[in-house]
């Protein structure tokens, strides 16, 4: 293949546009986007930070409720997702769209309140979290008012993004159709995730299993592809490598999406396996990776003058290899005799790590290193040695974190195959975990410099007012049909996936709370009432009757979910052997079909064992112990204490009677629980 010709020739009028007026280049706007998402991502690392301490048996702030790990660990999530990547995509649209299309997404005024009202938005998750509110939905706690509330605001920003991209008549490089991508889908991709969330019960029911995450990836990885396509040709100063390849990977990356909800509704009719319904919607999600990959370190060999250039391109090239690991450990992940399960070990949080931070995240940084001194207007950074410094720490760190945590899921894997203790596996990834902390605080330094390096760039570098040169537009553009048909397949694709995830909602029968009671008091219910005869009462009165055996069932799950104790202990058995073995056949869609179980709780790590038929196998003494103080009853567990459980005399309160409850029931209508149903209770 070869280079193509460039069609048009960049503006050279002013720095921060590309043939659009100089009034059209919101910089102060798009600064203030990329400087919220450095602070926010400073506070998100710190987060995360704080929860890692909690695997080191480090409680900085131990029985403080607000500062539960639990929680603590969704809030590292929404604010790395909602306050750095977010912020930081939401500036890169608002500095792509007016500079490509010539025309502004909104105007000043409405674009500064919709900034302000994000970064509330941002704050209310987090302070809802906090609290308690999170929803049990993994990368997509947010509680439903809230996701509703960030829906309407998002769009209006992609119905403003698009208006602004159909209503030019300039060329339309192939930045913008991956960008056109990402606006059309996000606000049903994130409804969709967000509203419909992933039951259990849905695959057996023929609707495809895509998770939020897989919503997420929907606009973010189009988004991640646009700033490449965008800002590597403004970097060296030459159109990509191949025009040819840019659309094949385009097209790959509209059908990906429909190929896997394709591949799911056959999977849940047995048309498919459920490995190769995975590899073959990876297949063409690899394509597209290919496509981009080789475009970017094709054009990253030219040499650079550019200090701040060559900066930002490392980061884009590090963030370009980085996401081949990915797709390499997710193809990896498919072969059964290795990884089989690796979805429930430290193996996925290494994989979201990378994609997230180190792919996404590293993409966004570059373009910040290359833009924030133009829209500060200064004649460059203040120390070209700082990007190094922040480039080896940062960069490096990931990487190792990613080694580390990618090393501990095998481990973890392993022993849970060879049927070791489960504790084994615990004592097995301290070392691990150890060295992930260390690395955090290295990326937390690294990251540090970058902030230091922007403040010292504002206060002492000079006011730059020549103009920059600026390189042509990438490609020559498909047809513009293809735009039209390919946003036309993702929304219909959308929409049907919408249908069927909402008909199998309204169409099931699923019992409600009370008719669970109705089948029966657990013994467990009934000997709480008789060891604790008057906290029971207080919290429950009238003794262990059907409506108080459905309000703890109620208040139990709601707990569970507030703290998320569902990060680390799944309510599912999968079809791994050793998983078999160690709790029994494989989940089916029959146990989920009551309100208590609908929402399955999947986990996004297995730290501790699986709870889905919990019922019975220990003690309520030993579940009162180990929610006080959990070294107790086991030496190597990483679990937090919860003394808000409990009163001042270190009785169970009405929560911890209402989780014991619910624990206790889980798994309990099933042939094999071990305790005594009450038929008639009292």
């Amino acid at each position: 293949m070869t280079p193509a010709t460039p069609t048009t020739v960049a503006s050279t009028t002013d720095p921060a546009t590309r043939g659009a007026p100089a009034d059209l280049a919101p910089n102060k706007l798009v600064l203030a986007y990329f400087l919220l998402s450095l602070v926010w991502a400073l506070a998100g690392m710190l987060a995360g930070m704080f929860y890692s301490l909690q695997f080191l048996h480090i409680y900085p702030f131990a029985g403080i409720e607000l500062c539960s790990p639990g929680r603590w660990r969704i809030v590292h999530t929404a604010i790395m997702t909602y306050g750095f990547v977010a912020n930081a995509a939401l500036g890169a649209l608002h500095w792509m769209v007016p500079r490509i299309t010539g025309r502004k997404i909104l105007t000043d005024a409405r674009s500064w309140v919709l900034l302000v009202t994000w970064q509330m938005l941002l704050t209310l998750t987090v302070t809802s979290v906090m609290l308690g509110h999170a929803r049990a939905v993994p990368f997509g706690e947010t509680p439903a008012w809230l996701a509703a509330s960030i829906s309407l605001w998002l769009l209006v920003v992609s119905v403003g993004a698009l208006a602004a991209i159909m209503r030019s008549r300039q060329p339309r490089p192939i930045a913008l159709w991956f960008l056109i991508i990402s606006v059309v889908v996000v606000v049903p991709a994130y409804a969709l995730g967000h509203f419909l969330p992933q039951h259990f019960g849905d695959v057996a029911a023929g609707t495809s299993d895509l998770s939020l995450a897989t919503m997420a990836g929907l606009f973010l990885m189009p988004l991640g592809y646009a700033i490449l396509y965008d800002v590597v040709p403004l970097i060296t100063e030459r159109p990509i490598w191949s025009p040819r390849l840019a659309r094949i990977g385009w097209a790959a990356t509209v059908l990906a999406f429909p190929l896997a909800a394709i591949c799911g509704l056959l999977h849940g009719h047995g048309m498919l396996s459920a490995r190769l319904a995975d590899a073959i919607a990876t297949s063409v999600v690899v394509i597209a990776a290919g496509t981009v990959m080789t475009n970017v370190l094709a054009a990253a060999t030219v040499r650079l003058g550019s200090a701040s250039a060559r900066a930002s391109l490392r980061w884009l090239v590090l963030g370009t290899l980085l996401y081949g690991v990915g797709c390499g450990q997710h193809v990896i992940s498919l072969a059964p005799k290795f990884f089989d399960g690796a979805a429930s070990s430290d193996w996925t949080i290494a994989h979201s790590h990378l994609v997230v931070f180190g792919t996404l995240g590293f993409w966004l940084i570059g373009l910040m290193v290359y833009v924030v001194p133009r829209l500060l207007g200064v004649s460059g950074w203040y120390r070209p040695s700082w990007h190094t410094w922040h480039f080896w720490l940062t960069g490096l760190g990931l990487v190792v974190m990613f080694v580390d945590l990618a090393a501990a899921g095998a481990t973890q894997q392993n022993l849970w195959k060879s049927m070791a203790p489960w504790e084994q596996s615990l004592a097995a990834s301290v070392p691990f975990w150890i060295v992930r902390t260390g690395v955090g605080f290295v990326i937390i330094a690294g990251h540090m410099v970058l902030l230091c390096h922007i403040a010292m760039t504002v206060i002492h570098c000079q006011r730059s007012t020549a103009p920059e040169r600026l390189a042509p537009d990438a490609t020559v553009p498909p047809p513009e049909p293809s735009l039209t048909a390919g946003a036309l397949v993702m929304l219909l694709t959308l929409a049907g996936v919408t249908w069927l995830r909402w008909s199998d909602t309204t169409a099931s029968h699923n019992r409600t709370v009370l008719d669970e009671a109705k089948r029966g008091v657990t013994h467990e219910f009934i000997d709480l009432a008789e060891r604790f005869p008057k906290q029971f009462e207080r919290s429950f009165p009238g003794g262990p009757t059907i409506e108080s055996f459905a309000e703890a069932l109620k208040l139990g799950r709601r707990t569970y979910e507030a703290e998320a104790c569902w990060l680390c202990h799944t309510q599912r058995v999968r079809v791994a052997e050793q998983e078999r073995l160690r709790w029994g056949s494989a989940s089916q869609a029959a146990e989920y079909e009551s309100d208590t179980q609908r929402l399955a709780f999947l986990a996004t790590r297995r730290i501790g064992p699986d709870l889905s038929r919990e019922a019975a196998r220990r003690s309520n003494d030993w579940h009162v112990a180990h929610l006080f103080q959990p070294t107790d009853v086991v030496p190597s567990s990483v679990m937090p204490a919860y003394p808000w459980f409990f009163d001042k005399d270190d009785y169970p309160n009405r929560r911890e009677l209402a989780v014991l409850t619910y624990l206790q029931w889980l798994g309990s209508d099933r042939p094999e629980y071990r305790g005594i149903m009450n038929e008639e209770p009292r």
